[in-house]
């Protein structure tokens, strides 16, 4: 080995934390550029906590708040509009700046936080024109946070009853419509869910309670698909124990309802089962 060979790789042994140096601090540059694009991000969706906003007069504050949700700028809007709460929470535009704020909640997404400011207005200001609307804001709160028949459905009742008092309030108001459609779709979703836990339970061998949930679908939501599937569930159910007497009548009722094609061939076919098996044979 030559005596130059030393001191070239000491240079290079010696420039490799220079190196791993700088890869580190460019990593960690990377890292805070992400997190500061990430943090951007959220306040641009204004998903990020909005703090009130006190430092100018409570009509500034109204205004500008209004001006935000004009132009979509939620965030903006939030910290306004807390700020004249906080300054004026009984002050002559309370119920507008309740109102405002639940709508820019509404708006990034925050079913919770929209809900608390539109009851609010309902409960605090029931003489307030933003009423109507708020009820129905209200309703809309509650169904986005109600989830699929596969799971629990305290929302998706929470959402119907609050569907039913704005129909009753407000049955014409331009969003009856919608309401009553959106009412539709939780019917269906609570007859699921009892259909569901009935057909369960008939697969379990348990009778009772399976014939509870077939009843409380066809009582509770008679205008759902459902109805139908849980009368022809009622019918099985008798008919696994045998009891023909009592699955014959259902049958009959259920296809005097016409229902859907398959629904009324599988009925059919279950009636004829049960009225050959319900007369007794002759004796020899």
């Amino acid at each position: 080995m030559t005596p130059s060979a030393v001191p070239a790789r000491a240079d290079r042994a010696a420039a490799r934390p220079g190196r791993a140096a700088a890869r580190s601090a460019a990593a960690r540059s990377a890292l805070l550029l992400l997190v500061a694009a990430a943090a951007l991000g959220a306040a641009g969706c204004g998903r990020s906590p909005s703090r009130p906003r006190t430092d100018l007069p409570a009509a500034d504050q109204l205004t500008l708040g209004e001006r935000a949700i004009q132009e979509g700028d939620n965030y903006q809007a939030q910290q306004m509009l807390k700020g004249y709460l906080e300054r004026e929470p009984s002050g002559e535009k309370a119920d507008e700046a309740h109102y405002l704020l639940g709508l820019s909640f509404f708006r990034t997404g925050e079913w919770p936080s929209a809900a608390t400011e539109f009851v609010i207005i309902a409960n605090q200001f029931a003489e307030s024109p933003r009423v109507p609307d708020a009820q129905y804001y209200l309703g809309l709160a509650y169904w986005k946070q109600a989830r699929g028949a596969s799971y629990d459905q305290d929302y998706t009742r929470l959402a119907r009853d609050q569907f039913d008092r704005f129909l009753a309030l407000y049955l014409d108001h331009p969003k009856a419509g919608e309401i009553r459609e959106l009412r539709a779709q939780a019917d269906g979703r609570l007859a699921k869910k009892d259909y569901e836990n009935g057909r369960l339970y008939l697969k379990m061998g348990l009778l009772d309670p399976a014939r509870f949930y077939f009843r409380e679908v066809q009582r509770k939501y008679p205008g759902t698909p459902w109805a139908h599937q849980s009368a022809l569930g009622e019918a099985k159910s008798w008919m696994r124990v045998e009891r023909w007497a009592e699955a014959i009548p259902i049958l009959e009722a259920l296809l005097a309802q016409a229902p859907a094609p398959e629904i009324a061939a599988t009925a059919r076919r279950l009636l004829a089962e049960a009225q050959r098996r319900a007369v007794p044979e002759a004796a020899p």
